[in-house]
């Protein structure tokens, strides 16, 4: 056999196909793997998927958002109301603090895949991503559980369109989300926690507190919206009241707002995305496509009432009281987008 004139051609390409051999192999074998893989055992979060994946056909409508979802929606309510209006809704909170792009995305996902029978609605927060990343977060589960392909490539965007970041900071960003793929694709230790749930089951722990409420989860009493903080609540709201300029979303994030919205629509459901009360400057949300439904709650002359300080647990979040104006106003501009479209 006539061997090539330079050696270590022939020995470069044999460890190049070595290498791209176990690499196929690899990759083939994480996505085997992964497919016979639980929901990764999120603190807080995996409790809600599998409460939905054991009751997922007693409800039609579901809430996904962060906190401002989790301590200001009551589906009880939620459901009384839109019942009154013509509207009725079998509704389920799960929403869960810091829920925020991509993280809400792959969430979602990952409940429409359980094929829910009876899903109609899911009512989704207009929310910007977390861009932000450091070392430590890097190594919880709650930031690498959602790192698929899919989701990780929203984050690297999300990175390319900060526009205060300098290049260098953007680059660590984008090999940070890298590396957390990489080590969530190859599903390291994930083995090793299938066999131990499969032949020793840990016991199982009392319901969650928000089982009884359907996910509504109200802010303590009492709250913070005192003294100086009350002060600067005020001011921001009197800034709040003047004109300001819309803001659109960044491109990423409207991208991925119309790919979930089509993800819904294949699963049999409709989306609405709301945005609550919102007391951030910027969130003066204009420009999102007309066949997306959109609720907004950030105007304090049209829904004065949310803004007043005693319905407020602090700045950002409404009180038990304050929830139960949100649920019963969201209800009402609920019922009637949805009798408007019958």
């Amino acid at each position: 056999m006539h061997r090539p004139d330079f050696p270590w051609l022939f020995h470069a390409a044999k460890w190049l196909g070595n290498g791209a051999c176990y690499l196929a192999a690899l990759a083939a074998s994480a996505l085997a793997i992964g497919a016979w893989l639980p929901f990764p055992d999120v603190p807080d979060i995996a409790a809600k998927w599998r409460y939905y994946a054991e009751n997922k056909d007693r409800f039609d409508t579901i809430f996904v958002g962060s906190s401002r979802f989790r301590h200001q929606i009551i589906p009880r309510l939620f459901d009384e109301q839109t019942a009154a209006h013509g509207a009725a809704t079998r509704s389920l909170n799960l929403s869960y603090s810091g829920m925020w792009p991509p993280e809400n995305f792959y969430f979602l996902r990952q409940l429409l895949a359980l094929r829910p029978a009876h899903l109609k609605w899911v009512v989704f927060e207009v929310i910007d991503g977390k861009t932000r990343l450091d070392e430590r977060d890097a190594a919880t589960l709650r930031t690498a559980y959602w790192h698929d392909w899919l989701h990780t490539r929203m984050a690297w965007r999300m990175v390319t369109e900060m526009s205060s970041s300098p290049p260098l900071e953007k680059l660590r960003l984008r090999l940070l989300h890298a590396r957390i793929f990489l080590r969530q694709s190859t599903h390291l230790g994930r083995g090793a926690e299938w066999v131990e749930k499969r032949f020793h089951p840990p016991k199982i722990p009392p319901p969650p507190e928000w089982i009884a409420r359907l996910g509504f989860d109200p802010e303590p009493e009492p709250g913070v919206l005192t003294g100086p903080a009350l002060a600067e609540y005020l001011a921001t709201c009197e800034r709040l009241k003047k004109p300001r300029p819309p803001t659109s979303l960044r491109p990423g994030l409207l991208d991925a707002l119309r790919e979930i919205h089509a993800a819904v629509r294949a699963a049999g459901a409709e989306t609405i995305f709301v945005l609550p009360p919102s007391v951030s400057i910027g969130d003066n949300i204009a420009g999102l496509p007309d066949a997306m439904p959109v609720i907004l709650f950030n105007d304090p002359h049209e829904y004065a009432r949310l803004y007043e300080p005693e319905l407020h647990y602090d700045a950002g979040h409404l009180n038990e009281k304050g929830a139960a104006e949100f649920s019963r106003l969201l209800a009402e501009r609920f019922a009637a987008w949805e009798r408007g479209r019958r």
